[in-house]
């Protein structure tokens, strides 16, 4: 990013660590102009980049954030339970999407899309065989209530695409992009009752999965920007509201709960979404590049390529977004990648795993008939 009012300079990835080759099979160190700066992008734009930065995973690698034995335990009991237990079970054959007016139209160019509802609809489309439970902004029906009854029910999969930080997420109603609607705060996940019926977690939204949080940086953050920190303004966003500073991720936490999430993905810095339909093809952009296409793309490879090793989905999304998507001129398209955290057990099989049946014991009786 150029540091914009809506950018920053820094962000932490995961994917540096899967990334360990370029396609010829050279090491990839992300810094190849040795500055002590990874994957740094040119500034001004249109200059050579700086660190070729293939972006290609080459191993499945995901984070389980645990800080304390406690959570340590619970992970793995939540993985074993859910990978013996899932495929046998109707609560995973429901899909929660949660989406509403992700953007003003006064930005769309003419259209006036409901970008979170295009997306979510567009995820539910690639499930087709999946119970849809839709809480949209359009239905009326999203609330923090509806949100934790229905999660409470269990499900296989669960999206929220809208606004997020590390502590919250939140959309807006079509017109009114003062007011939230939909608050899903950290806090009220201990609520949830869904033990047992786990579902993968997808959330669009700022810096939902910010692993790298830590409450030290409300203090640094102050020492950097003193009273600016505070401050919001048509020039500038105090780093206060990104909320840096909360202790865990709002991601994060829904995994490590023991109801909530089995794994999840969503982005460590500010996302990125298309607006209103630039290309004028009829479809929403939001769906057709930056964070809209990746999120749906992992439903897309899960149910109509029959990819269900956690790991195995989620890089190949990455993969195919390299392939589809000018990565090396386009820094929005590189964050797109780079931001993306993949929290949970790579190796997990979606769904969980068939129990095998028993064959029925064949018995023979041997006899000897009577001689005389």
């Amino acid at each position: 990013d150029t540091g914009g009012l809506y950018e920053e300079l820094r962000f932490v990835s995961d994917l540096y660590y899967a990334d360990l080759y370029t396609g010829n099979g050279s090491f990839c160190n992300w810094d190849t102009d040795n500055d002590g700066r990874y994957a740094e992008w040119p500034y001004p734009e249109g200059h050579p980049q700086e660190d070729i930065v293939d972006m290609v995973p080459d191993v499945h690698v995901a984070r389980l954030a645990c800080m304390f034995k406690s959570e340590v335990r619970t992970m793995v009991d939540k993985i074993i339970t859910y990978e013996t237990t899932a495929a046998q079970s109707e609560w995973f054959n429901r899909m929660v999407v949660v989406g509403g007016d992700t953007f003003d139209k006064s930005i769309e160019g003419g259209t006036d899309y409901n970008e979170g509802e295009e997306a979510t609809a567009k995820a539910l489309e690639y499930m087709p065989q999946f119970i849809p439970v839709k809480l949209w902004t359009t239905l009326g029906n999203i609330s923090l209530e509806t949100i934790q009854t229905e999660i409470g029910k269990g499900c296989g999969f669960l999206y929220f695409c809208g606004h997020g930080s590390p502590k919250s997420w939140a959309t807006h109603n079509n017109g009114d992009y003062k007011n939230w609607t939909g608050m899903y705060k950290n806090t009220e996940m201990t609520d949830l009752t869904n033990t047992g019926m786990s579902p993968f977690l997808i959330v669009g939204g700022c810096h939902n999965s910010e692993f790298d949080t830590a409450p030290k940086n409300l203090i640094l953050g102050f020492l950097k920007e003193g009273f600016d920190y505070f401050e919001v303004n048509d020039t500038w966003f105090g780093s206060y509201y990104k909320y840096n500073y909360a202790l865990e991720c709002w991601s994060w936490v829904f995994v490590k709960v023991k109801g909530g999430a089995i794994g999840s993905t969503g982005s460590s810095g500010f996302g990125g979404v298309n607006v209103g339909d630039y290309n004028h093809d009829g479809i929403a952009d939001c769906i057709q590049g930056l964070d809209g296409w990746f999120e749906c793309e992992f439903f897309r490879l899960y149910n109509q390529e029959n990819i269900t090793i956690l790991g195995q989905t989620y890089d190949q999304v990455l993969t195919g977004y390299v392939q589809n998507f000018p990565v090396d001129a386009y820094r929005y398209d590189a964050k797109i990648l780079q931001t993306h955290i993949l929290l949970g057990d790579p190796s997990l099989k979606i769904g969980g795993y068939e129990k095998k049946k028993k064959k029925a014991k064949r018995v023979t009786i041997l006899g000897v008939a009577g001689m005389q």
